[in-house]
């Protein structure tokens, strides 16, 4: 740290140029940031803007395939319980009640 400061010292007292310029570098790095912030909300917050919750019954129904079952390592041993595997499932959910419609999904997982 003090090698920097030393470091900074010279470069400053170097010349006056050098000098002006990082002052003015710093002023403005501190202008863009003041200037950032105007306009911005004082507080993002759910207590300062009005927040509705919804709320219903509903069900969701969801089916899993199994496409692939792959053992990526054996861990070295003969015990299957150890065996490290990549398992691929695909599906599709459906969701009835407050929400409506279906999506579609892929599982990537290792085991």
């Amino acid at each position: 740290m003090s090698s920097n400061k030393n470091l900074l010292d010279r470069l400053l007292k170097k010349s006056p140029y050098v000098r002006a310029t990082f002052i003015v570098g710093i002023a403005s790095i501190l202008l863009i940031a003041g200037l950032a912030t105007i306009g911005q909300p004082k507080a993002a917050s759910a207590d300062k803007l009005k927040v509705t919750e919804e709320f219903g019954k509903g069900m969701l129904n969801g089916t899993r395939t199994t496409l692939t079952n792959e053992v990526m390592s054996n861990c070295g041993d003969a015990d299957p319980n150890t065996n490290v595997r990549l398992i691929v499932r695909a599906g599709a959910n459906t969701f009835a009640g407050i929400i409506e419609g279906s999506t579609s999904k892929v599982d990537n997982r290792i085991l």
